[in-house]
């Protein structure tokens, strides 16, 4: 197995460096190849824009030579014309030495040099005239030859570019070709190359296939055994599950049910202790009412006593007033001052009088309400050590409920200690068939893995069609296509977990 694993790996690695190698071969005759002409076309281009720039400049020098023959024709002064002079001698040099290497160009450049020294020399004579017609006879002409000669340079260099590029289209297709030829070779070597590397792989790993189906053949007999064996321990432990949910859910429901009446008679019992504080908390403020009352209903009694006094000193000072004014008016104008005097005191005394019977009836009113209100107190209070004689006896009644609901609690509780105890012992069983059930499912999990790994192998080797019509008798045709039976999940009980959460949840209790 490991040396067929190492062949398949070198071999793999070999066939690798092969592809990496040609692919490598190709690249670099490419670029050498893009490198050779890029530098042909760019010494081509290079050379022709060259000439170009040659044939352009020794036209831009008898253009030269031309204007500045022209222009001293029209200059009168002797030094403009001494300047002139040295511009078309050095015009006239520059264009003879660019036409050294033009063939023809040179003989006409000479004979405009010698036309335009005609010209000169009438020039200098001071004869214009003669000088314009040798410049019309002889000078234009011979530039005119000048210019057809580098026309016909141009036209010359133009030719020789479009042969060389030509040229260069037949060089390039030559070498596609032989580059289309090399690899159409290399991808026929790539051919042969993967042929012979899958017929050297599909033939070990077909063997390592067979072998793999048969080891899956046994895998699938034991888990087909275990998967038996845990379905029997499965049933037993539902069997003994479901009979303890029945008792388990009664007993919950009890318990719950005695829980919530305890709760609900220590919730009575407090409200009854807060009832029976309050209506003795009322009681003792009833009491104290009482005594407000009555002290209220005495200090009007002598608030009543004191108006009657201030009624009877009112009375009295009217009296008195009345007597005052008397003896006045018999005293006669020595009198009059005190009669006033009498006069008033006499209306304050009325005017006390009067404010006295008012406050009086107002008074006498209030205690009639004083009295009628103590009246009521007086009922009230009754009523109210009634009612606290009432709650003391239904707090002692709930008190003595509250107690018996405790001690049935109690019972109830060492029952369901005990149901939990064979719940344990339930749950351990479940649980041990679970880890079993999952074992196996974990097994059933692990043999699907295996055949689709087998089936992928067979697919890699490419004999995927072959599997499918294989014999009935053979082991790769009884591991793929033999039904796979699935493990029995255990699942326990939901009276396990509602127990659970029965025991750490509170029960509400409504009031």
């Amino acid at each position: 197995m490991h040396a067929a694993t190492a062949t398949i790996r070198v071999r793999i690695l070999l066939f690798t460096i092969l592809s990496v190698v040609a692919t490598a071969v190709i690249a670099a005759g490419g670029g050498i190849l893009l490198r050779r002409t890029h530098v042909e076309s760019a010494a081509l281009t290079s050379r022709i824009s060259e000439d170009f720039r040659r044939s352009q400049a020794m036209f831009e020098r008898i253009v030269t030579t031309q204007s500045v023959l022209q222009a001293m024709l029209r200059l009168k002064d002797i030094d403009e014309i001494e300047q002139a002079l040295k511009r078309y001698e050095s015009a006239v040099a520059e264009a003879v030495r660019s036409a050294a290497g033009v063939p023809g160009l040179k003989e006409t450049l000479d004979a405009t040099a010698v036309a335009g020294k005609s010209v000169l020399a009438e020039l200098l004579l001071g004869n214009n005239a003669g000088a314009l017609e040798r410049y019309i006879a002889q000078f234009n002409p011979a530039v005119d030859r000048a210019i057809r000669a580098l026309q016909t340079e141009n036209q010359a260099i133009e030719r020789a570019a479009q042969a060389e590029v030509v040229g260069r289209e037949q060089t390039i297709r030559r070498l596609l070709v032989v580059c289309f030829a090399v690899v159409a070779g290399i991808i026929l070597l790539y051919i042969v190359a993967a042929w012979y590397f899958q017929r050297s792989v599909s033939r070990p790993l077909s063997g390592v296939a067979r072998r793999l189906s048969s080891a899956a053949e046994s895998l699938n007999g034991l888990a087909r055994t275990i998967s038996a064996s845990t379905s029997k321990v499965a049933e037993g432990a539902n069997n003994q599950a479901a009979s303890l949910e029945e008792t388990g859910a009664s007993l919950e429901e009890i318990s719950g049910m005695t829980r919530r009446n305890a709760e609900g008679a220590s919730r009575a019992k407090g409200i009854a202790s807060q009832t029976r504080a309050a209506a003795e908390s009322g009681t003792g403020d009833m009491g104290r009412m009482s005594s407000a009352m009555e002290a209220i209903k005495t200090s009007s009694d002598n608030i009543a006593k004191i108006i009657r006094t201030i009624d009877e000193i009112a009375f009295q000072t009217n009296i008195l007033a009345l007597n005052a004014a008397v003896e006045a008016a018999r005293a006669g104008e020595a009198g009059m001052g005190f009669a006033v005097v009498a006069e008033e005191v006499r209306s304050l005394a009325q005017r006390s009088a009067q404010a006295a019977r008012e406050t009086g009836e107002k008074i006498a009113d209030s205690i009639r309400k004083s009295d009628d209100g103590v009246a009521i107190c007086g009922k009230v209070a009754v009523g109210l050590r009634d009612i606290v004689t009432r709650a003391r006896e239904v707090d002692t009644l709930v008190g003595e409920i509250a107690a018996a609901s405790a001690e049935q609690n109690q019972g109830v509780q060492q029952v369901v200690t005990a149901v939990g105890q064979i719940d344990r012992v339930t749950q351990a069983n479940a649980a041990s068939a679970e880890e079993t059930a999952a074992a196996t499912t974990e097994m059933m999990r692990e043999f699907e893995v295996l055949r689709e790994t087998v089936e992928q192998l067979w697919q890699l080797v490419g004999q995927g069609e072959k599997s499918g019509t294989s014999s009935a008798g053979s082991p790769r045709n009884e591991l793929l296509d033999g039904p796979v039976e699935a493990a029995p999940s255990v699942q326990k009980p939901q009276a396990f977990v509602a127990r659970r959460q029965g025991r750490s949840a509170p029960v509400a209790v409504h009031s």
